[in-house]
């Protein structure tokens, strides 16, 4: 509210009051401990501890090599699927509040998916100049 006053003193009454909310500039603190679990050739699980904030979390944006793949909103785990069996890929995420305030990137982790593809069988074996030995 304002108050105004004369050059004698005297007041006016209070003018209307106006309700003001801060701007949150706050961003998230990065979430930690991401880590893989029940990897296969073409999956990954993958879990992290929260993030925290002045006023909360909304949205976890999970990157796969460098690439925004997912948007999970406050749950703390992911599963990466359409991944190549015997391939290698690298992990992280950015936590955002409500005002849109992205936290620093997590830690890093790096995947190796399995190798489930087995080498092809020698099909054309053969043996030559064969000789025995004798004791």
């Amino acid at each position: 509210t304002v108050v105004a006053y004369d050059a004698d003193g005297n007041d006016s009454n209070p003018s209307n009051e106006v309700s003001v909310t801060t701007l949150d500039t706050e961003a998230p603190t990065a979430a930690s401990n991401l880590r893989a679990l029940n990897t296969t050739a073409t999956s990954t699980v993958l879990q992290w501890n929260p993030a925290s904030d002045n006023v909360g979390v909304v949205n976890y944006e999970v990157f796969r090599d460098g690439i925004s793949i997912a948007d999970v909103g406050t749950a703390l785990s992911y599963t990466a699927t359409g991944l190549t069996n015997g391939s290698n890929y690298s992990f992280y995420l950015v936590a955002t509040d409500a005002a849109g305030n992205a936290s620093l990137a997590s830690n890093t982790i790096n995947v190796s998916t399995l190798d489930t593809e087995g080498t092809t069988a020698i099909t054309d074996l053969s043996a030559s100049n064969i000789t025995v030995n004798r004791p």
